[in-house]
C-alpha cells in the first residue's frame, strides 16, 4: 500500500456507541416516524440522528465541526460502505433536526427508551424526575415561543446572563431514561412537574403506570400538583418544602419524640460503603389543602454540612440585626415610665428572634437644669426633669441549644399519598434517595 494512502484513526468509544443505537432500533424508529424522500436522501435522518448521537457521547462538537470529527473516524466502518464525512455536513444535519422537531421528538425519545428496557428486561418500579437548564450564547431575537422559547431563567448552571433552555428527564432506579422533554427557559420546575403530570400516560406509554412510583424534589409539592396527582392516581413521593408551616411543626413533634425514641424506627445506611450515613424515620400523618397525606420526618445521623453553614449563617445576622435594632431603641427618650414599658413590650413581640433572648431594662434618668451664671444662695432657678430610656442586651444561644437546632435542621420530612401497608416508611426513604440517580446524570450532561 502506497505511504500516502496510509492514515490514522483514533475511534474512541464510537463503534461502541453505534452498536448500542443500532441494537436499539434508533434510526429505524426515527425513520418510521419523520416525513423523508428515501429517493433524494443518500442517508435517512434516523442515520444522520444517530450520527449526532455518536458525536455527542464521543467528543462533542458544534452542529458545523462533526463533518471534521468523522473526518477522523472510520465512516465507512461506523454507517456502511460509500458513507463519507462529507453526508454529515451542518447542512444536512440540520435538516434532519428539523424533521426530526416535527416528528414530536419526546414520544420518540420514550419509545427508543422503551425498546431498551424491554430489550434488556429492566425493571421500571419507581421514576424519578428533574429538570437541569443548559445556557446558550446569542440574542435569538425574535425567536418564535412555539415550540420553544429561548429565553432568560432560574440558571442552574449559575449563568443568569445568559438565556437557555429546561431539559426535563424522567428515569428509572439506576438511572436509565424513560422519558424526556426540552422546555421554555423561564419554566419552573413547579410547572414542569404539572406538565409531567398531564403527560403522565402519554411520556410513560407502554409501562404499567398503576404501579409506577413517581419520585421528585420539593417543587413536585404545590396545591395544583397535588390536584393533578389525585385525579391522575400517580402514586408519588416528594418532599415537603420548608417554606411550608406544616414542615417546621411535623419536624418539632418528631424531635419531641425523639429522646424516647417514640415511633422512630432505625433504617441504618443506604449505602455500601464505609461510615456511610445512616437515618432514622419517625412517621405520622397530616393534612394539606383538603387532603390526608402520610408525612416521613428523617433523621440523618450527621447533618449536611450546607445545612449547619446556613443555620450559621442565619444566626449571625439575626444577630446583626438584633445590635443595630438595639442601637436604635437606646436613642429613645420617653417621657413617662409607662410609655417607656409599652415601647418595650412592643419592641419584644416585633423583634421576635428566633435563635437569640432580648432582655430590655427601663432606666431613669434624672437631668438638673441650673440658669446661667452664678448659681444663687436659695438655689431659685434650679429645676429638674426625669426621662426613661431603654437598654437592650442581646444573649447568645447556648451550646446545648445550638447542637439542638443543628440536629433539628438536619431533618427533613417527606410526604406520600402511598399506603404505610404497601410502601413502609423505612420504604419511602429509599425510593426518595434513589433520586440522586437522575441528579448524578444531568449534572454529568451540563
Amino acid at each position: 500500500m502506497p505511504e500516502q494512502d496510509l492514515r490514522a484513526i483514533i475511534p474512541g468509544a464510537s463503534a461502541l456507541i453505534k452498536a448500542l443505537c443500532d441494537e436499539l432500533e434508533m434510526a429505524q424508529v426515527i425513520d418510521a416516524a419523520v416525513r423523508w424522500d428515501p429517493r433524494q436522501c443518500k442517508l435517512s435522518p434516523g442515520t444522520r440522528i444517530v450520527a449526532l448521537v455518536v458525536n455527542a457521547l464521543v467528543h462533542r462538537e458544534p452542529l458545523y465541526h462533526v463533518e471534521a470529527f468523522y473526518a477522523g473516524q472510520d465512516v465507512a466502518l461506523l454507517f456502511g460502505p460509500g458513507v463519507q464525512a462529507g453526508d454529515f455536513n451542518d447542512d444536512a444535519l440540520a435538516r434532519a433536526l428539523d424533521a426530526l422537531a416535527e416528528a414530536n421528538p419526546s414520544a420518540l425519545f420514550s419509545q427508543i427508551a422503551l425498546n431498551a428496557v424491554l430489550r434488556d428486561g429492566i425493571a421500571v418500579r419507581t421514576v424519578h424526575a428533574d429538570t437541569t437548564s443548559r445556557s446558550v450564547y446569542g440574542a435569538y431575537e425574535g425567536y418564535p415561543e412555539k415550540p420553544l422559547h429561548i429565553t432568560h431563567g432560574h440558571s442552574k448552571q449559575h449563568r443568569p446572563d445568559l438565556k437557555q433552555m429546561v431539559f426535563g428527564i424522567l428515569a428509572q432506579a439506576q438511572g436509565l431514561p424513560v422519558a424526556a422533554g426540552v422546555h421554555d427557559g423561564n419554566q419552573s420546575d413547579k410547572v414542569w412537574n404539572g406538565w409531567v403530570l398531564d403527560q403522565y400516560e402519554r411520556l410513560l406509554a407502554g409501562h404499567h403506570r398503576e404501579s409506577l412510583l413517581y419520585v421528585a424534589d420539593c417543587q413536585f409539592v404545590t396545591q395544583e400538583n397535588l390536584a393533578r396527582a389525585q385525579a391522575k392516581k400517580v402514586r408519588f413521593i416528594s418532599r415537603l418544602p420548608a417554606s411550608f408551616a406544616l414542615e417546621a411543626k411535623v419536624k418539632q413533634q418528631a424531635a419531641l419524640a425523639w429522646p424516647s425514641k417514640a415511633n422512630w424506627q432505625y433504617v441504618g445506611s443506604l449505602a455500601q460503603r464505609a461510615k456511610a450515613e445512616t437515618y432514622w424515620v419517625w412517621e405520622t400523618q397530616a393534612e394539606l389543602y383538603g387532603r390526608t397525606y402520610r408525612l416521613v420526618v428523617v433523621r440523618p445521623s450527621r447533618p449536611d454540612p450546607r445545612s449547619v453553614r446556613a443555620l450559621e449563617r442565619r444566626i449571625d445576622q439575626e444577630a446583626q440585626q438584633l445590635a443595630k435594632a438595639c442601637r436604635r431603641l437606646s436613642r429613645q427618650c420617653f417621657a413617662c415610665e409607662a410609655d417607656a414599658r409599652s415601647a418595650a413590650e412592643r419592641f419584644l413581640s416585633e423583634q421576635a428572634p428566633l435563635f437569640h433572648t432580648l432582655h430590655v431594662q427601663v432606666v431613669a434618668h434624672t437631668h438638673t437644669h441650673r440658669p446661667r451664671g452664678r448659681p444663687r444662695r436659695d438655689g431659685a432657678g434650679v429645676a429638674s426633669e426625669t426621662v426613661w430610656h431603654l437598654a437592650a442586651q442581646v444573649q447568645e444561644p447556648t451550646a446545648e441549644q445550638r447542637q439542638a437546632w443543628t440536629e433539628a435542621q438536619a431533618y427533613f420530612v417527606l410526604i406520600t399519598n402511598v399506603p404505610s401497608d404497601a410502601l413502609p416508611a423505612a420504604e419511602v426513604l429509599r425510593e426518595y434517595k434513589g433520586q440522586v440517580s437522575v441528579e448524578t446524570g444531568l449534572t454529568q450532561t451540563r
